[in-house]
């Protein structure tokens, strides 16, 4: 939920954007030309997500399956290669198959493949992106299975059974047979980007709490951040199991580029001496991507497993590695830009008291609203040490919650270790987890080495664009958006909202802004306390006065926003199970007028929620109801009929109405860990993994026409939204910010900032937002519109130049500061702030400089945006 401060706020959705690179060619499937008119009441079932690579007369194809599969609504899924102008189906797999690899391929010409899911009443889904491939002739890499000795840094390691792979690229790793896990990585140019010294488990099985959720993390001298793992220390060489020694590697394989090392994972749980193991299959092939102009290259690393069917209450899997060159944290910094806050952290040897580096814990968010180091909200980590840089990205994002970073040299350990976490609820066969991208660039691998700034810039936004052309999302190109509060429905009511639409348009416009999103304004952020009328009915009650506000907005260049958060109701739960009762939300009696909630909440919605509370309400594991939620509200279950019922035809109503966006708040919400209520229930065989649905509806919305602002959406394009307590963080079309996530302030002058790459458009305060005033956020806190004033003359040109900028080239391909280097020393002081938690504490820095920015069109003109830092 919004604080206080980002509810009286002005939200700047400010987004740009880079063409994805590299041998997969992605385009996103197309919306029905129908749906806009009028969608059926019945949620489509969206493709597949489709993903390929290149082998040798081979491609590797892999997709995301459609969520509806867990529930049997999937009999299987085709897979098409397009001869000519036709789509041909050239296999048909179960519905638990996810991968297919055609081969009989011709090397150097270009494959293109779809793949669309089939459903049990013998229809097909839309086919899936399409994807372009060129299988090419590949050199297998060599393999010597040897003890091994690893000399770089500071580092002398032993290792008795070691298989040594060297790929044609230059790369090799070092693979332990042992405890089956990496223990070396050397890059192209011959740096050394592995910690070698195990700490703890290669990968990691994490247990589930109550309520679904990874269970609390902690760390020790024999592992990092982890929860409560089913997981067996596996860091000794060998293990005796009564007759048997126990040891990890099971087999290893080449395919082409491909190296596929099979392992066992032990594990316990129910407190007998003897282990169950899971199986792994780690792939690693070497990979290439540029980046805007900078190469990368570097390892894909693909991971799949198999665990019992008695752990079907679901679990978490942890890859666990720490990197740096020559596998130290010396000089390492962290680049970040998450959805509320940017900054750097040095990961220093003289810092020797460690916090996690990011908000939040390590593989552990913030239970019911999804923490600032989720994915979905930076698409990748970036580690920078001056001369060379790392990037960690996930591909398919299916499962993935999270990617903070953290070291430990308070436990004697070194590098940085990204921490990845996977919530999973496959059990009982194998599956993908996810695939694995490190990139590594060094002036050594490419002649284009750009500062710093350029490189993450680019980086950033290569990724946000792959990813929102990948998942179909439409990009969210605002240029700013006003966000409307406390009672504002009252003076809606009071008004009439056809005068209200001029109004704001009236008011605004002269500002340059270009959106409006209403907060519990409708009945939309609400739907379920209004007669179901209100959903399936256009013309029924106050939608036809909203359409004509809608439409009037649009006429008069103001894109209609509404407020949304779909995994809750914002009332309490006795409330909600009550069948007579007084009050309810107060929200819905001050906000919603159209029509007004309240009266409608104990003879209408509360009546169909306490009908469907069983499988509509995410439960805990024992099949409780849920305690301790934040703010008291109610979450409900995405993988249930809520979403058929309540959420999809209020999507579906949004867009007949005008709607052209939705703000989402708080994040994914129920993103986190898995769903119990569905397995409880008896409609599933296990739990489910949260992250699946709510893509489902992130992107059904997107196949119904809406852009997707708010928190949590950066990562496909959709907007970014800064609260007034950082004001200072976008006052232009790119960004990075000076920023502190340490959790108390005596931790804020520890470190010593080696890299800097924030100040890039006076970001601090004292830059452009900080000399506002007070006097707008204040009038626009008390929604006094008749009082607004104007925003101050620079800010409003600067808000009138984005906008005409965006109008006239689209979004950019990339954006290249001209003759970036190294400013003078700078004092920021960081503001304190509900959302990040950082200090007023002040620290110097070396901010950046250049001469001017270009604006790469899509067509690749480069023009000369028209600003100056």
């Amino acid at each position: 939920m919004l604080s206080p401060q980002g509810r009286r706020s002005l939200w700047l959705l400010l987004i740009s954007g880079l063409i994805l690179y590299g041998d997969m060619k992605t385009i996103p499937y197309s919306l029905s030309s129908t749906v806009a008119q009028n969608p059926s009441l019945i949620p489509p079932v969206l493709p597949p997500v489709l993903f390929a690579d290149r082998g040798d007369q081979k491609a590797y194809l892999c997709w995301n399956p459609c969520p509806e599969a867990a529930f049997g609504k999937v009999r299987g899924y085709r897979v098409f290669q397009k001869r000519g102008k036709d789509w041909v189906a050239i296999a048909t797999v179960g519905p638990n198959r996810t991968e297919w690899t055609a081969t009989g391929l011709d090397n150097g010409k270009t494959y293109t493949f779809a793949v669309a899911a089939l459903l049990h009443d013998g229809a097909e889904t839309e086919r899936s992106c399409s994807v372009d491939v060129k299988p090419t002739t590949l050199k297998p890499p060599t393999l010597q299975t040897e003890p091994v000795s690893l000399s770089f840094g500071p580092y002398r390691e032993s290792i008795s059974h070691g298989v040594v792979v060297h790929w044609a690229d230059g790369q090799s790793i070092v693979f332990d047979e042992d405890i089956a896990r990496w223990r070396d990585w050397q890059v192209a140019d011959g740096q050394h980007l592995l910690y070698p010294i195990p700490y703890g488990n290669g990968i990691d099985m994490v247990k589930m709490d109550a309520q679904g959720f990874p269970t609390m993390p902690q760390k020790t001298k024999d592992h990092p951040w982890l929860g409560d793992a089913y997981t067996v220390d596996y860091t000794s060489p060998t293990r005796e199991l009564g007759d048997r020694t126990f040891r990890g590697l099971v087999s290893y394989h080449i395919d082409g580029e491909r190296v596929t090392f099979e392992s066992w994972l032990p594990i316990e749980d129910t407190g007998w001496t003897r282990w169950t193991a899971i199986r792994v299959w780690q792939t690693f092939w070497p990979v290439q991507k540029k980046i805007g102009g900078t190469l990368y290259v570097g390892l894909a690393r693909k991971i799949e497993v198999f665990v019992p069917s008695y752990f079907k209450w679901g679990y978490q899997i942890c890859l666990n590695d720490g990197f740096g060159p020559e596998g130290v944290r010396k000089n390492v910094s962290l680049y970040y830009a998450h959805f509320h806050s940017a900054g750097i952290v040095d990961f220093s040897p003289s810092w020797d008291i460690t916090q996690p580096m990011l908000a939040g814990t390590p593989r552990r968010g913030g239970g019911y609203h999804a923490d600032l180091g989720c994915l979905q909200a930076v698409p990748m980590g970036f580690l920078d040490w001056g001369n060379g840089n790392l990037i960690f990205a996930v591909r398919q994002l299916y499962h993935c919650a999270h990617i903070q970073f953290a070291s430990y040299p308070e436990e004697g350990h070194d590098g940085v270790w990204p921490n990845l976490a996977f919530d999973c609820g496959e059990a009982g066969r194998r599956f993908v987890v996810d695939t694995v991208y490190y990139l590594y660039s060094s002036p050594k691998i490419s002649r284009d080495f750009p500062p710093v700034p350029q490189r993450y810039t680019d980086a950033q936004l290569h990724f946000l664009w792959r990813n929102a052309e990948t998942f179909g999302f439409k990009p969210a190109f605002l240029t700013a958006s006003v966000y409307t509060g406390t009672l504002d429905g009252q003076r809606l009511a009071k008004v009439g909202l056809l005068p209200f639409a001029r109004e704001l348009a009236k008011a605004w416009h002269r500002n340059s802004i270009d959106a409006f999103a209403f907060w519990h304004d409708f009945w939309l952020s609400q739907p379920y306390s209004v007669s179901s009328k209100y959903l399936r009915d256009p013309n029924y009650g106050a939608n036809r006065e909203i359409a004509t506000l809608c439409k009037q907005l649009k006429e008069d260049g103001i894109q209609p926003v509404f407020w949304m958060r779909g995994e809750l109701l914002t009332m309490s739960l006795p409330l909600a199970l009550s069948d007579r009762f007084w009050g309810g939300d107060p929200r819905a009696e001050e906000y919603q007028q159209f029509p007004c909630g309240a009266p409608y909440l104990e003879q209408l919605g509360a009546k169909r929620v306490r009908e469907h509370a069983m499988e509509w309400i995410r439960r805990n594991k024992d099949g409780e109801w849920p305690k301790d939620t934040p703010y008291g509200w109610v979450p409900m279950s995405m993988a249930s009929g809520w979403f058929d019922d309540q959420l999809y035809p209020t999507l579906r109503m949004g867009r007949l109405l005008g709607f052209e966006g939705i703000l989402v708040d708080g994040g994914f919400g129920g993103l986190e860990g898995v769903d119990y209520t569905p397995l409880i229930e008896g409609k599933t065989k296990e739990a489910l993994p949260c992250q699946p649905y709510w893509w489902r509806f992130y992107r059904t919305a997107a196949w119904l026409g809406y852009r997707l602002w708010g928190e949590c959406t950066t990562s496909w394009l959709g907007g970014f939204v800064a609260g007034a307590g950082i004001q200072h963080d976008m006052p232009d079309l790119w960004w990075l910010s000076v920023g502190n996530s340490y959790d108390r302030p005596s931790f804020v002058d520890e470190p010593a900032f080696e890299h800097r790459a924030f100040e890039l458009a006076e970001m601090s305060p004292g830059g452009t937002l900080d000399r506002i005033g007070e006097d707008f956020l204040v009038a626009l806190s008390e929604h006094r519109l008749p009082n607004w004033k104007d925003l101050p003359t620079p800010f409003r040109r600067e808000l009138a130049t984005a906008m005409g900028f965006l109008r006239k080239y689209g979004p950019p391909k990339r954006i290249v500061f001209v003759n970036l280097r190294p400013g003078e020393i700078k004092k920021c002081t960081t503001p304190s702030n509900w959302f990040t938690g950082s200090h007023n504490t002040s620290f110097t820095y070396r901010g950046w400089q250049w001469d001017g920015v270009e604006w790469v069109t899509q067509d690749g003109r480069h023009i000369a945006y028209p600003s100056t830092p």
